[in-house]
């Protein structure tokens, strides 16, 4: 009797779920600044090159968290810099809060810059993304911009006239958590050839506290939200 006692009661113990935790993250998108490459070698030095940009971002995390509060995607507005060439400020702020109990899917900022040209014609600059730091604090994140580099038509078409090719599917970006089609330039599996683009700031805060754990139907996980598309022009 007192052994089915026992084993009831480690029972119960595996079947407890595990303790909350609540990330709290906010902060501004600062700016970029981008490589003369990115905006195509030709048409910088006809003077047509891009004359203002602009970042959509998305606050992401995968199965296991959920949204506490907040939004989780916006747009800046566009900037237009008078001084500096290819440096842009956006001071776009962002603030939201994550709920899991687990270290995988741990939310990440994903980044997608785009520069719209004196015509309003608006393309790909790169894409971006950097997990949340796990150190509660304040930091400043340095977000490297990426772009495919496409074929070689690509690659000619994006010299004369800038106009990069783009992805389609949001897993070959920036990967999806906990899934076996990830992003994985460096390794081999759906290879992507890249080219620099220049690098976005970020300051963002983070705090996080405990929380008393909860049922399994909590966290679905924020991966399948669409990131916000930029449609604004100059």
């Amino acid at each position: 009797m007192a052994a089915a006692a026992a084993k009831k009661q480690e029972k119960h113990k595996q079947a407890a779920p595990p303790p909350r935790v609540e990330v709290h993250v906010f902060g501004h998108v600062l700016g970029a600044r981008l490589e003369t490459t990115t905006l195509g070698y030709a048409a910088h030095a006809l003077g047509l090159s891009t004359s203002a940009a602009l970042c959509s971002y998305r606050l992401a995390a995968g199965k296991g968290w959920a949204l506490g509060k907040g939004a989780v995607a916006g747009t800046s507005h566009t900037d237009c810099p008078a001084t500096e060439p290819g440096a842009f400020l956006w001071e776009q702020p962002f603030d939201a809060s994550f709920v899991g109990c687990v270290l995988d899917g741990w939310p990440r900022m994903e980044l997608e810059v785009r520069t719209v040209d004196a015509h309003g014609r608006s393309e790909l600059a790169g894409y971006a993304y950097h997990h949340v730091p796990s150190a509660a604090g304040t930091h400043v994140l340095r977000c490297r911009i990426w772009r495919p580099q496409g074929t070689l038509v690509d690659r000619l078409s994006t010299f004369f006239l800038g106009a990069p090719p783009q992805l389609k599917e949001q897993a070959l970006i920036y990967g999806q958590h906990g899934s076996a089609r990830s992003l994985s330039r460096s390794n081999g599996r759906d290879r992507i050839v890249s080219v620099s683009g220049g690098e976005v700031y970020v300051a963002i805060s983070v705090t996080m506290r405990e929380l008393p754990p909860a049922g399994p139907e909590e966290g679905s996980g924020l991966d399948d939200q669409p990131m916000a598309v930029a449609s604004a022009t100059a």
